[in-house]
């Protein structure tokens, strides 16, 4: 039989008594401090994604800042404009490239899966800009 741990985090009293033994479960309580503990955990957590999602981007940025690939193209001619880049102007880079269209559509949507958020991201005026963190890194370390 499989055994589980009931979790009572917040609970001051049960409502109806609960076969444990019948239900195969183990009583876990929870004072306030480990609530308190989980907090703190939980940002420690949110900035060591934030310093993972830094880490990644520099990685991307070393990747692609020489490469002679269809990113690092992508890469360089928005870099190269001041001010970022129309949808349209990228579409039509992509194409002048001759990559495929859904490159467009992945930088545009900001497609999570493949990192693109990390260094693009598109305005409400349909800019597509390098984010600032990049920029400053671009600068710190290719322009110096």
């Amino acid at each position: 039989m499989k055994t589980g741990v009931l979790n009572l985090q917040g609970c001051k009293s049960l409502s109806r008594p609960i076969d444990r033994k019948k239900l195969g479960l183990k009583m876990k309580f929870e004072s306030e401090t480990s609530s308190e503990d989980e907090s703190n955990t939980s940002s420690f957590t949110q900035i060591n994604s934030e310093d993972e999602d830094v880490s990644r981007m520099k990685h991307y940025i070393d990747l692609w800042w020489n490469a002679n690939t269809i990113i690092g193209k992508i890469f360089r001619f928005v870099y190269n404009s001041e001010v970022g880049v129309s949808s349209e102007e990228l579409k039509n880079y992509i194409i002048e490239i001759k990559a495929g269209i859904s490159w467009n559509t992945d930088i545009i949507t900001n497609n999570k899966d493949k990192n693109y958020s990390l260094i693009f991201y598109k305005t409400n005026n349909d800019i597509i800009k390098l984010k600032e963190v990049v920029l400053q890194y671009v600068k710190e370390k290719y322009e110096n």
